[in-house]
């Protein structure tokens, strides 16, 4: 009864939100669109009319809109996470916080390639509420080292010096980015020690498979695009997955076949991806394939573990992959590129 009585509200309030994903009928009818225009109109009719009033479906930018759908997300985080126990919001907030990290990287970006703020801001994912960096104003500082130095308070500022010397001598983000992604992910795995039993049961499936895909395409593409040794990328990964350890990650580095990697540690993904397309296109659908697999992982949590925080979790990132696939058929049809080459990519396609 405790699991019930703490998370009885939030469950409410995820099955209500759970409730108001995009329906198959409706992601067929976005697939049917002809152009931006079209994709615009029909969200208006479905849940996302919220963020679009005042947006003229003929004249609005591809990464306007893009920027108006996200403002979902923090709307709803803020709805969970104020009704999860206060044990759970700490971990919840971290969650989170991906959001954040994702627009540190972009900000890096934009001042590496100098810029300007009103390029940049639309690309940043909407925080709602939530306090963030003050990314306006590093933009402004015109450099990657004033940047950094702004933010020396921040939880970022100590990894960002470590590579910093790096990035001076390479001229490249990479290190940075890396280093960014890897911090982030060990945090979010200790963390799972700090809940309570049923919420650790609950959450580390879900998060063990975030991190073997991450773990799994990001030692694939060093190999495969940025030619780094073994050991660079062992020391680019995590290895702390239940089926993605160093071993695993070592064979990836050393050249097998990422299809056949993925075949033994999940069985059902066999022969998911063409050996027929090129390497690099393979492990672009690849990510898919795995992403979708949490996807699974996550809907399963709804009734295993209703009273727990994985419905939470599991909410926000099923959320997450709906915008991701809105967010590819925005630029899809802004593009002209026919459905037959983007819907493989979209995550609902294959795991509903």
């Amino acid at each position: 009864m405790a699991g019930a009585s703490s998370y009885g509200v939030a469950n409410v309030k995820v099955r209500v939100s759970k409730a108001q994903l995009l329906t198959s009928a409706t992601y067929a009818k976005l697939i049917s669109c002809h152009d931006t225009r079209s994709i615009v109109l029909q969200l208006q009719e479905s849940i996302y009319s919220k963020y679009l009033v005042g947006i003229d479906p003929q004249t609005v930018t591809p990464r306007k809109l893009i920027w108006k759908i996200r403002q979902r997300v923090p709307e709803k985080f803020e709805i969970i996470r104020d009704n999860l126990p206060q044990r759970s919001q700490y971990f919840i907030d971290l969650i989170f916080s991906w959001y954040e990290l994702i627009n540190l990287k972009t900000v890096l970006r934009g001042i590496n390639f100098s810029g300007d703020w009103n390029t940049i801001k639309h690309l940043l994912v909407p925080m709602g509420k939530f306090k963030t960096l003050p990314f306006e104003l590093m933009v402004a500082s015109g450099s990657i080292d004033n940047a950094i130095l702004m933010i020396k308070d921040s939880k970022y500022y100590t990894t960002l010096m470590t590579a910093r010397h790096r990035f001076l001598l390479e001229e490249t983000l990479f290190p940075i980015e890396v280093l960014l992604d890897l911090e982030y992910w060990q945090k979010v795995w200790d963390e799972i020690e700090n809940l309570p039993d049923i919420d650790q049961k609950a959450v580390r499936p879900i998060i063990t498979r975030i991190i073997e895909r991450n773990d799994l395409i990001w030692a694939a593409r060093y190999r495969f695009f940025y030619h780094l040794t073994e050991s660079e990328i062992i020391n680019y990964t995590l290895g702390i997955g239940t089926k993605v350890n160093d071993s695993i990650i070592r064979q990836v580095a050393q050249g097998k076949r990422l299809a056949e990697v993925i075949g033994e540690i999940y069985p059902n993904l066999t022969g998911k991806v063409s050996s027929a397309q090129g390497e690099g296109q393979q492990l672009s659908l690849w990510e898919i394939e795995l992403t979708r697999e949490i996807a699974r992982v996550c809907s399963s949590t709804f009734s295993a573990q209703p009273f727990s925080l994985a419905p939470a979790l599991a909410y926000i990132l099923i959320l997450e992959y709906e915008i991701q696939d809105l967010v590819l058929l925005i630029e899809a049809k802004a593009s002209g590129v026919t459905s037959e080459n983007y819907q493989p990519y979209l995550i609902n396609q294959g795991y509903n």
